[in-house]
């Protein structure tokens, strides 16, 4: 009786560890804090001589998510850093596959999808730039699919007297089956949304409400850009979303012939998750 009990208790145990480690992360350097599943932030300092990265992920998956990123102050000069959203997350054929939507405190954005990505430390996460055929043709190499160029000003940035915040909503949808491979044409539509407030909700139906009452549904406006893939799922896919960030090394410790940019070594702010749209039960890695 002693040992069943106590075989009994293992199981428990191992059964509570693999519910524990569900977040999919790389972040070596601690930059992300998860203070809950809807809130996460960084304060982070880089001492190191190049860019360092870091992402963690939800526990659950989701086929859209509306999230506020806050920056507690606005760089005056060059960029500190990155904070942004990692998603449709995910093990490829060669590496993660996944999109990443990049704000920098200077008020500028991007938005690229990756796949095949080995190593996210690596530089522009080991990823080299390819047009949108080649993108979709390679198997085994990290590659890039810039949808939106850095340095595209972020006009849907709300400003306050430090820093500034902005609200980004995604998520995915269905089309027409191809009639040849079997597989659906997905797309994931982005916004950043100019008049988002925090009382802001999104919900399982893939609208976004002006509060929780959800007398007043948003007009999303026009998507910043759109993310097609093909996928076997006649319904919205679910995966892992993760707040990413990224934080500039400052002058004095690159090596001569360092080519990034280099900022104060320093970031603070914030993502708060407002809502969800889909949620599927909780996986293990």
């Amino acid at each position: 009786m002693k040992l069943s009990k106590i075989l009994m208790a293992s199981t428990v145990l191992a059964a509570a560890v693999g519910f524990m480690s569900c977040t999919d992360e790389d972040d070596p350097f601690n930059l992300i804090t998860e203070e809950n599943s809807n809130l996460y932030t960084i304060d982070a300092t880089n001492d190191e001589a190049s860019i360092v990265r870091g992402y963690r992920s939800t526990n659950f998956k989701h086929a859209g998510a509306l999230i506020k990123v806050s920056f507690s102050k606005k760089a005056t000069g060059n960029p500190n850093g990155v904070m942004g959203l990692i998603f449709g997350l995910h093990d490829g054929a060669a590496g993660k596959d996944f999109n990443v939507i990049g704000l920098r405190d200077n008020g500028d954005y991007y938005i690229s999808a990756l796949k095949n990505v080995k190593d996210l430390q690596d530089n522009n996460f080991g990823a080299v730039e390819k047009t949108a055929a080649d993108y979709e043709k390679e198997t085994e190499n990290p590659v890039e699919l810039v949808k939106v160029k850095l340095n595209t000003t972020n006009n849907a940035a709300k400003t306050d007297a430090d820093g500034y915040s902005t609200y980004i909503y995604y998520k995915d949808t269905v089309g027409a089956q191809d009639a040849t491979t079997q597989l659906y044409a997905h797309t994931y539509e982005v916004y950043l949304l100019k008049d988002a407030t925090d009382d802001y909700v999104a919900d399982d139906t893939g609208k976004v409400y002006t509060d929780s009452t959800k007398a007043t549904e948003v007009n999303l406006g026009t998507a910043v850009t759109t993310i097609t893939y093909a996928d076997a799922s006649k319904d919205p896919v679910q995966y892992k979303f993760a707040p990413y960030a990224n934080v500039y090394p400052v002058k004095e410790n690159v090596p001569a012939n360092y080519g990034g940019v280099t900022g104060t070594g320093s970031l603070k702010g914030s993502w708060k998750v407002q809502g969800t749209y889909k949620e599927a039960g909780v996986e293990a890695n």
